[in-house]
Order: C-alpha cells, then structure tokens, then sequence
C-alpha cells in the first residue's frame, strides 16, 4: 500500500476532489517531489483500472516497480495501446504530448474515450514551441498544483544547494586578435591565468566536499562523452567512471547504472540524455553540466537528478560549465536566470542557494578584451583596406573561403558579419526578400508559405516562413471559416478524425475537437440494446469470454475490440466476475448495519460478497472504508 509524504497528502486529497467534477486535469509538481506515489495512490484508492504512459523505457520501469499490475506503455507505443476498460489515463511527463507526431497519436488514442485523463509533469510549458501551456491545451485548464521548486528547497522537501558555474572551454582566440598593445597584452595574459586557475579540475577539486560522491554527468553529444570523461577522470584519477547513453546495448548500459547505483566510493556516470526526467538513482548529490541548453525543461530535469527527497538533509552541488543558468532567461515567468526565481522563491537563508559564479568574472574579461581589440582594428586604413579586399572577392563563388585564405586570424563569422553590413553576397547566395515578395505575403494572409513559394520560387522557404513569423502570421494558425461550424453540426455523428480526414484534411484533429466543444457538442449517445439481448451478452462474457460471445449467431458479427467494449459498458470481466461501481440503497443500508457492528463482529467481506453478487469483497472493502471516513467527517464537523 503506497503511503504519501506529508507534502503529498493535501495536494493528492485536491486532486482526488477535483477529478470527481472533471474528465481531465494535471498535476503539477516540482522534480523529485513524488508524483508517481501521487499517481499510484489515486489508483490504489479510487480502483481505477489504468493505463500509464510516458516518454521512456527507464520511467516505465519505475512505474511498473510502483504498481506490478497496472498497464504501462511509451508514447512511441501510443498507437498499439488499448483503452478497453480503462477509467483512468495517466499522461507521465504530459509536455511531451506537445510533440507533433505523440501529440497526433495521442488524440487518435482518446478519440470517444469517456474515462478521466491525469497529466504529470514538473515543467507544462514548452518553452522552445512558441511557449505552448499544455494544460491549457490538453486539460481545459484544469491543474492541481503540488509543490513548486522554491517552495520545496524552503521547507525542507528537496535538499538546498552549492551552484557553481565556470567555463570549461575559454575562446583561445577572437578577430582581429593579431593587433595587440600593452592593454591587450594583459588583458590575454589575465585570460591565461584565470583559464588555469578557474580550470574544471580545479574548481571542482575546491568545492566537492572530502568524502564519497555520486555524480551525474550530463554530456552534449555521445561523440564527447570520452573526452569529457578524461578530464574529469584527470582530476579524479582513484574514482569509478562509467558512461551509459543510447549507443550503448541495453544490457552494457544497465551494468553501468547498476555499477554507479552500488559504488561505495567516488563514482562519475556519463551520460546525454537518457537521465534527463523521470528517472530516480538513490544518493546522487552531485551533477554536472556540460550539456548546453536554452530549454528551462531539460534545464529543470537535469538539475532534478540530484533533488530527492532522501537527500534533504544534505547540501548538494551543481556544476555548470557552460554557463546554462545565464542562458536561459526566462523561466515560469521569471525575467531572469532559472537560478534567480528559484533565489527569490526562497526565504529562508538556512535554506538558501549559494552561488559561486566564476563564468560572469570569465564573460567579463572576454567582453572588455574584444572590445579592445575591435578597437584597434578600427584603424581607418586597415579597415579601409579590408573593406576592399572583401568588396573583391566576397561577391565571388567561395568568396568567404578566398578572404579566409588572405585573413587566416580572422573568424568565419566576423567575416560574414561585416559582408552583412558592406550588402554583399557570394555568387550563388540566396538573397532577401525584395518588397515586392514582402507586400505580397502582407496581402495575402491566408496563403501559407509553401504555396507563396510557388509564386516566389528564387526565394527559400525558410526566409517566407520566417517572414511571415515575425508578422504573427503561423502556417499551424487556423483562421477559422463560418461554414466550418456548419460542417460540424451537421456531422454529429462523425468522429474528430473522421471529420480531420474527410472534411477537414488542413486542419489538425485537436482544433476540430476544441471548436466542436466550443459549440456545445456532446458525444451521441450509443444504441441500447433490449434487455434480453444484454442479459445474453453479459451470460456469455461472463461464461467464455470474447470467444463465447462471437461464436453466438446473434454477435456472430462482432469484432473482438466491439465485445471488449460493450464488456466494458456493462462492466464485465473476463472469468466469470462483473464488477459494478453503482450501489443500491438496499446495499449501502446492509454495509451501513455492518459499520454499526464492533469490528471484531463484522461480517467477513467474502460472506457479504455473496449477498452481493455484483460486487467483490475488494470492492466491499473499499466501498465500507469510504463509508467509514465519511461518517468520520460528518462526527468532527459536529463536534
């Protein structure tokens, strides 16, 4: 039986209210706050037969170890799974629904489903896509809210920490860099210097506490994780190293989990994204950063591999060596870094996040270096003379290569650069888009980018989309017609994929779906089938199965998937035992008298079962211990 933490418990009863006056919500909550636990409770409690979904096989194994008998599937396995039967579907991770070809299987999944949806996630708000809420998109804006990631570091929920930040690869040269005097000359040699000082062995050996660790790694690219891997094992040559990413067979990959989750010492796990979210190794206290993001998500996710409620009594360490925290500027509202709303969210100053920012003192020097040396290659007649040279061979096919070749010191994109401001363009370059092509997208809204393509073709696709972006006009923007609507009403029988296939095939399923709720649609009630005819569907069911029933001359016609959802409606399981969610009163007046009795005089639920036959003892169980917690209530209100 899954027992909750106390931060859990008033959050869950609220959910729990609030999918009894709703089909669909989201609960969200910070990383490492145990959101399965909620999930899984609500299960064990309500008896709600489910199916969990989410991103990836480790978290699928995760929630498997939780609950053993509930269905589990992936995204990537949404258009094999099956809801017949199920009341309950839990969307694990539920941003990932935003995702083009998830999110269109997904809607193909729920289309005529009548249980509840439950989305899980710490971070709902896909930052790269245009910002998109999926709360707001997939659960009508019904959300419960746990506990945010401020709130939890504050009250002792999930462990506070050390963020240290530095730049493990310092630019070693800039444009124009050949042009020194006694300023600049000190200024490189103070660039040297605070290189090797501000060194990523150096800084970790200063801020990683004595004693042993475990250490999650996060990498760009699988090409780099060898490389990352000797560096760091430079600094800690005694300490285990393992490296586990989606190169790796699956049985490699989970010796070298297995092997960090039971190192006793010091040990380094590498990886690129496979422990992003959802993913929980016991007793990390130490991430690193090498992998550069501006996604607060994937930001979020790794930075909760090492906030776990097991580790709060601990301070733990983040390392950012690509300065992530000054990348990302915007965060759940936040106008600055991701670190500063979690800062400001935190009151307590036993609680609060240290911050040794080594990377601001390192950009700073960078910054006024440049500045200096662009200054002294603002020398009028080398200017003057570079201006030339490009105004020459620019233009020319691999013209950039060519200027290269005569400034060979110079960056490829400082080049670039000043051919932008000079107005050149090599030979065979794509240019603008003139004012004609401009005025012409202004005035015809309505046509998406390809089909202006087809008017335009010297221009590329990416520059009239891009165009047409920054003038708020969307290719995926449906402006929506009148007589659309009357297509609608006029089609209430027809599916939301019906409809996007027949009548609407530019327009995407979910669209059609929001605008047929927006006009007050409801799903057409299915034909009853007379009395006699239910009653020998249900004897069959109950005796053989699918089998039975399709072997009998009046459902000889019926599908397995049609028998297994009319098993459904009429809440048929298969050996031989229904199972009824309704009580009558003559059964709730029975389960009131045993109530009254001392508990040791109550009747055994399997005898009561038998009274029951509609009802198992599980279901007697849970139906009394509802019964008993109400009249509970009802006491401490009057008292």
């Amino acid at each position: 039986m899954i027992e909750l933490k106390e931060h859990n418990r008033k959050p869950y009863e609220a959910l729990r209210k609030k999918l009894k006056n709703t089909e669909r919500c989201a609960y969200i909550s910070a990383t490492g706050t145990g959101k399965s636990y909620v999930g899984g409770k609500l299960i064990e409690d309500e008896g709600y037969k489910a199916l969990i979904l989410v991103p990836s096989l480790e978290i699928a194994s995760s929630w498997r170890e939780l609950l053993p008998a509930v269905q589990v599937e992936t995204y990537q396995g949404l258009h094999k799974a099956d809801l017949t039967g199920v009341d309950l579907l839990i969307c694990d991770e539920m941003h990932h629904l935003g995702a083009d070809i998830w999110g269109e299987n997904f809607h193909s999944l729920i289309d005529g489903f009548e249980g509840r949806i439950l989305g899980m996630t710490a971070t709902p708000v896909r930052f790269l896509d245009k910002g998109r809420n999926m709360v707001e998109e997939l659960f009508d804006n019904n959300q419960v809210i746990g506990v945010e990631l401020p709130e939890a570091i504050e009250k002792g929920i999930l462990p506070s920490f050390d963020y240290i930040t530095a730049l493990y690869n310092l630019p070693s040269y800039m444009p124009g860099a050949e042009y020194r005097n006694a300023t600049t000359e000190k200024l490189y040699a103070k660039l040297d210097a605070m290189g090797n000082s501000y060194s990523l062995q150096n800084i970790m050996r200063k801020h990683m506490k004595p004693g042993p660790h475990k250490v999650v790694v996060f990498v760009g690219k699988i090409a780099e994780v060898s490389d990352i891997m000797r560096i760091v094992r430079d600094a800690y040559p005694d300490a285990g190293h393992f490296a586990a990413h989606s190169d790796m067979t699956d049985v490699d990959r989970r010796l070298a989990i297995e092997s960090f989750k039971s190192a006793e010492d010091t040990v380094f796990l590498y990886t690129v994204d496979l422990l992003n979210e959802g993913v929980h190794i016991p007793q990390v206290d130490t991430v690193v950063m090498f992998r550069k993001t501006i996604s607060p998500t994937i930001y979020l996710q790794q930075l909760g591999r090492a906030l776990s409620t097991e580790m709060k009594e601990q301070r733990i360490q983040i390392f950012d060596f690509v300065a992530n925290h000054d990348n990302i500027k915007t965060c759940l509202g936040a106008g600055g870094s991701v670190v500063e709303w979690i800062r400001d969210g935190i009151g307590n100053e036993e609680r609060q996040i240290v911050v040794k920012d080594y990377a601001m003192q390192e950009w700073e020097l960078v910054t006024k270096l440049r500045q200096r040396v662009f200054s002294l290659w603002a020398n009028p007649e080398e200017r003057a003379s570079f201006y030339a040279v490009m105004r020459q061979l620019y233009p020319t096919k691999d013209g950039l290569a060519k200027v290269q070749e005569m400034y060979p010191d110079l960056d490829r994109h400082y080049i670039a650069a000043i051919a932008n401001m000079l107005g050149l363009r090599m030979e065979g370059q794509t240019k603008h888009l003139t004012q004609d092509v401009k005025a012409f997208i202004l005035a015809n809204p309505e046509m998406k980018s390809d089909a202006v393509l087809k008017e335009f073709p010297d221009c590329t696709l990416s520059q009239i989309r891009s165009f047409r972006n920054k003038n708020g006009l969307y290719d995926n923007r449906v402006v929506w017609k009148p007589e659309w609507d009357r297509l609608i009403l006029a089609h209430p029988e027809m599916s939301c994929k019906q409809m996007q296939r027949e009548l609407f095939p530019e327009i995407g399923e979910s669209v059609i779906r929001k605008r047929r709720k927006e006009l007050g649609w409801t799903a057409p009630s299915r034909e009853e089938w007379p009395k006699d005819k239910a009653e020998r569907f249900c004897s069959l069911f109950m005796e053989g199965g699918t089998r039975w029933v399709q072997q009998d001359a009046v459902f000889a016609g019926m599908s397995s998937y049609e028998v297994e959802r009319h098993a459904a409606k009429y809440k048929l399981r298969r050996g031989g035992r229904q199972v009824n969610f309704n009580w009558s009163k003559e059964e709730s007046d029975i389960l009131a008298e045993e109530l009254k009795k001392p508990r040791a005089d109550r009747t055994p639920y399997e005898e009561i079962a038998k009274k029951m036959p509609r009802h198992t003892p599980l279901a007697i169980k849970r139906r009394m211990k509802r019964m008993s917690d109400k009249m509970s209530n009802i006491v401490d209100d009057n008292s």
